[in-house]
């Protein structure tokens, strides 16, 4: 006569194991949400990067402050002083780079150039420079005018995030900048442009060398 197998010899471990994998993968599945929710959270929440902006407005200030310097030591009637007659002397190019920075700025900032028709014509794109210093304003005046400008650009750059300034110029640029970050590059480069003619005019007038002092 066999015996009735025992209740007990059951195995109930597979049972267990089924009912536990499933849970225990529900479990995993529910913690990466939450770390995918975290991380979307913290990068939401993340200040916007200003790293491109910051690298630009660098250059074109240290291109502007060295232009500045460049132009000093100047006497009265040097500021005019043209040594070849092609020469762009100190004052037009002063006045020239304030012009040009105005309208660079206004490319970022979308506001007006703000520059007269006077200006315009003494210091614009098709300008020439004359030696007669009563044909301009005081040089004090296009310095100022010159330094307000370099503080424009920087002003509407840095009021600006990098996903501002790589979007397109405020305004028509005639194909000349890519965007407003690019803008400011151009306006660096401007200055550099000068700056070079600036210093050939130290040269030729005996005035010392400004690199380095």
């Amino acid at each position: 006569m066999s015996k009735k197998p025992s209740k007990k010899s059951k195995s109930k471990a597979p049972k267990k194991s089924a009912q536990k994998g499933p849970k225990k993968a529900a479990k995993q599945k529910v913690g990466k949400k939450a770390a995918s929710k975290s991380v979307m959270k913290s990068a939401a929440t993340a200040p916007p990067s200003n790293a491109q902006r910051e690298r630009a407005v660098a250059l074109f200030k240290f291109a502007h402050q060295t232009a500045a310097k460049f132009g000093s030591g100047f006497a009265d009637n040097q500021v005019t002083a043209q040594p070849t007659p092609t020469s762009n002397h100190l004052l037009w190019s002063f006045g020239h780079l304030a012009v040009s920075n105005a309208w660079f700025a206004s490319l970022i900032d979308g506001a007006p150039i703000g520059v007269s028709d006077d200006w315009d014509k003494m210091f614009g794109m098709k300008s020439k420079p004359t030696s007669d210093p009563a044909a301009y304003p005081p040089f004090a005046e296009v310095q100022a005018a010159y330094a307000k400008s370099a503080e424009r650009i920087e002003d509407a750059a840095r009021s600006r995030t990098d996903a501002d300034m790589v979007k397109p110029c405020a305004s028509d640029s005639g194909g000349f900048c890519a965007d407003k970050l690019d803008a400011i590059a151009k306006a660096a480069w401007h200055e550099g442009w000068h700056l070079g003619q600036i210093a050939e005019l130290r040269k030729a007038l005996g005035l010392p060398s400004a690199m380095g002092s």
